[in-house]
């Protein structure tokens, strides 16, 4: 997916159909109660037909192991940090919506997000000119500090 972002931009249409398939594998994961934690444009691949497939499954951890650290601090959540730095609370099937909502946001804006980890302070999506308002609201829903006001994948 990363070539295909550097390539140029991505049509609302396809931006939309990876972001489904993605989190139809993510929706799979967890089921089987386990986190991916590593979900970034580096690790979806593009197959011939135009279709997302997830992978790098190396970082993958159950749900009852969520304390442990892994992933890209581009696409990671505040909560995967504060548990690695802090001793916050173990974190959930929500840090993978985060980092579906940073690569949502990427591919509709063509605009990598930076997102401060380290900072509590919410920081929406801002909107772009020709990118329907209501996607970046639900990409700023997915990436809200607050994981357990994050929409589920389902």
């Amino acid at each position: 997916m990363r070539q295909r972002i550097r390539e140029g931009p991505i049509a609302k249409d396809m931006a939309m159909k990876w972001c489904l398939q993605i989190a139809i594998a993510l929706h799979y994961l967890h089921q089987e109660h386990y986190i991916h934690r590593d979900v970034k444009p580096e690790n979806i691949f593009i197959d011939e037909n135009d279709n997302a497939i997830l992978g790098d499954l190396g970082c993958l951890s159950t749900k009852s192991l969520t304390g442990s650290f892994a992933g890209d601090f581009k696409y990671m959540a505040r909560d995967v940090v504060k548990r690695a730095y802090a001793g916050g609370p173990d974190y959930t099937t929500k840090v993978d919506v985060f980092s579906l909502g940073l690569i949502m946001a990427e591919l509709l804006t063509g605009k990598k997000q930076d997102m401060d980890i380290g900072n509590d302070i919410e920081k929406p999506i801002p909107y772009k000119p020709g990118v329907d308002n209501a996607l970046i609201d639900i990409c700023s829903d997915m990436v809200i500090k607050d994981p357990s006001c994050r929409p589920p994948i389902h």
